[in-house]
């Protein structure tokens, strides 16, 4: 059974993937960032790096190939913000600026 992926994380989105691990998009010490459960342990990537209190309303949901997108408020630009894993890295663009 997969066991925490950050103590210090302070918000957080997941979903199950295909085979019925979780994907866990969350805020921590290094930012926004993105674990999967491979069977074993985590595998993560950093998707924006910042504070942890920079990133609100994490959302995430898997593309029909079982991709990660995720949905954010950053804190720093005031900007709702979408990113999207694109074969070997994250695609982040604003949708709505305030």
């Amino acid at each position: 059974m997969p066991k925490v992926v950050d103590s210090a994380a302070t918000a957080s989105s997941f979903a199950l993937d295909g085979a019925g691990n979780p994907v866990v998009a969350y805020s921590g010490p290094s930012g926004l960032s993105l674990a999967k459960w491979n069977g074993t342990s985590w595998d993560k990537s950093l998707i924006s790096s910042g504070i942890a209190s920079n990133f609100y309303g994490i959302s995430i949901v898997l593309g029909s190939e079982g991709s990660p997108q995720v949905s954010y408020y950053d804190n720093r630009t005031k900007d709702l913000k979408f990113a999207a894993w694109v074969g070997t890295s994250w695609v982040i663009r604003s949708v709505d600026v305030v």
